[in-house]
């Protein structure tokens, strides 16, 4: 999985704040992704000081959709996906025991590291948090907003954008240069400017010319 897909994972996951009270202005497309994106990368910064529930969807081409639900608990200094439900179905006993059983290995495995080996983890993880802020604002300058409409998901009223590359984007690293060959869709909440929903594309060429995994 690239680090592109696992940053769309994250990026539905996480406390969600007052944020913008009322309904955004009008909505100027543009003002409406940018305050959006200042709201996520806002929550993200108090993610450490929470758990939170991530549910992610991943689907091949002409294959159904895999789901999956973490209850994400801050451990030690660093993230823990704890499984909670498989294609909105809760865990069979079997599989609740398998996964109350890694997350007693974890603990016990981060209690026996050294001062090094925490430090190196903790360091990785606070990197990719930055990684994923400059991804999420590198996306509000890369692509062209379109609002196509309006849509209830969940019982969010959310309005509805399709994204595109824009043409003359300069791409600023590895990650970033992928986002020049992506297209999609996001719901946002019309209330809070969270992103409820989000579809995204990574064209195949894409991915072949830049050597992606």
């Amino acid at each position: 999985m690239s680090r592109v897909t696992l940053f769309l994972a994250f990026l539905l996951a996480g406390p969600t704040r007052a944020g913008l009270a009322a309904s955004l202005p009008g909505p100027n497309v543009q003002q409406l992704i940018e305050r959006s994106a200042s709201e996520i990368a806002a929550d993200w910064r108090e993610a450490p000081n929470y758990s939170f529930i991530e549910r992610d969807v991943e689907r091949e081409r002409d294959s159904q959709p895999s789901r999956k639900t973490y209850e994400v608990i801050m451990l030690d200094g660093s993230p823990y996906n704890r499984l909670i439900s498989t294609d909105d179905q809760p865990l069979t006993p079997w599989d609740q025991a398998e996964a109350k059983h890694k997350l007693q290995s974890e603990i016990r495995k981060r209690k026996r590291e050294s001062s090094e080996q925490r430090s190196t983890r903790i360091s990785k993880y606070l990197k990719a948090r930055h990684q994923d802020v400059a991804l999420l604002q590198a996306m509000a300058d890369a692509f062209a907003f379109q609002m196509v409409g309006s849509e209830i998901v969940e019982s969010h009223d959310c309005w509805v954008l399709d994204a595109s590359p824009k043409p003359g984007y300069q791409p600023t690293s590895r990650e970033t240069k992928v986002l020049s060959g992506m297209r999609g869709r996001l719901w946002i909440d019309k209330a809070s400017g969270q992103w409820v929903k989000v579809q995204a594309e990574v064209l195949a060429q894409t991915l072949a010319q830049l050597n992606v995994r």
